[in-house]
This record gives C-alpha cells, structure tokens and sequence, in this order.
C-alpha cells in the first residue's frame, strides 16, 4: 500500500486587541503568481507535524519562534488528487484510494500573554525564503477565505478556514 505524503500547515494566528477575529498568516505562493498560502512543508524524519509546521512558518514566514506557542492541532485532511500508486483515482473508493498528500494543520498563536505584537516583534527581516515571498495578515474570514481558497486545494483550505473560525483562540 502506498503512503501519502506527510505536510505540515502552520496556521499563525495573531490577536487584535478585543477583537473577536484573530489575524491570521499568508505568503505568497512561489508556484503561483498573485496567489496566497498559508506556510507549509513536509515533514521530516523526527518531527512531529507541529515542529514541522513552526520549522515552515520560519523559513516561509520568518516568525521569529520566540513569540510563537502552539495552540492546538486542528485537523488533517487528505488531498484529493490520488498517490501515483493508489489502486483507484476517486477518493470516494473508499480504501482503495490513496491521497497523494495528507495535510496536518497546527494552529500557533503569537502574543498568547493577551498583547498584541507588531509586525517587528514577530517577523524576522533576514529569514530563509526572504527573497521568494511576501507575507501578510488577513483579518476578516471572508477575505481569507477568498485568499486561500483556489485551485487543486481550493476546497481543502475553504474547510480549514471554516473550522478555524470556530476555535476559540
């Protein structure tokens, strides 16, 4: 049987004084043009999905893991795009599919004292995708559902932000 691909997503959730809606981290996309991802990467021998996750969020992001304290793991979820040795191509098979990834969401907090940190004190100037992406903070959950929520993935990331809302940060 093969094995799918183990990835980390890092969902950095940054509070906004009183505000009922946290920020939440995006870079942009190194494949894609104009297009937003929250920081992700497989993970490597050793690590746990949430080690993995705050490894990404500093090399895509350059969150200084200082000011970061994992909150919670959220879910995983499989990718519908088939393992190139699953037995079945339709995810609805049942066991006979194999997705080709599986993705394992960790939600990290920054400022979890109740502060809210600015830019500076949680990004790094010199981290190590610094020349390949650009990083901003989404406030509102329908404008993040819009950011992340295209192509092949599209609707593996729609569900996430929908289960994030409801987690009480």
């Amino acid at each position: 049987m093969p094995t799918p691909r183990q990835v980390a997503v890092a969902l950095i959730t940054r509070s906004r004084d009183l505000e009922l809606t946290p920020e939440i981290l995006v870079v942009s996309s190194r494949k894609h043009e104009n297009r937003w991802v929250f920081p992700k990467g497989g993970i490597e021998a050793g690590e746990s999905p949430s080690q993995a996750a705050e490894r990404e969020s500093w090399e895509e992001a350059g969150v200084k893991t200082t000011v970061l304290s994992h909150h919670s793991h959220l879910t995983t979820l499989p990718d519908a795009k088939p393992h190139k040795n699953s037995r079945s191509l339709l995810p609805s098979a049942g066991s006979s599919f194999t997705p080709s990834t599986e993705y394992h969401f960790e939600i990290f907090q920054v400022g979890t004292d109740g502060s809210v940190l600015s830019d500076s004190e949680v990004l790094s100037e010199d981290f190590p995708e610094k020349h390949e992406r650009v990083r901003k903070w989404i406030g509102d959950w329908e404008e993040l559902r819009e950011t992340v929520g295209w192509g092949r993935r599209g609707e593996l990331m729609l569900a996430v932000v929908d289960q994030l809302k409801n987690v009480k940060l």
